[in-house]
């Protein structure tokens, strides 16, 4: 991971994140609309907002915690 610049090793880090805690689900458990959006933001906060050019600036005020 080496010959990735830092941007790159954090897409990396995120898609570790998204698997883990979006994809991954035990079988039989249970998650509120609101938990899966609270997991979701937690994945994209990995990333700095300069990143996340998707989304509504409205949204990244509100729920973006990283700078950038």
């Amino acid at each position: 991971m080496s010959a990735l610049n830092d941007t790159d090793q954090l897409y990396v880090h995120s898609a570790t994140d998204f698997e883990q805690q979006l994809v991954t689900q035990q079988h039989g458990e249970y998650r509120r609309m609101e938990e899966t959006l609270d997991r979701c933001w937690d994945v994209a906060n990995v990333l700095p907002a300069r990143e996340l050019t998707m989304l509504p600036a409205r949204l990244l005020d509100a729920h973006h915690r990283r700078g950038g």
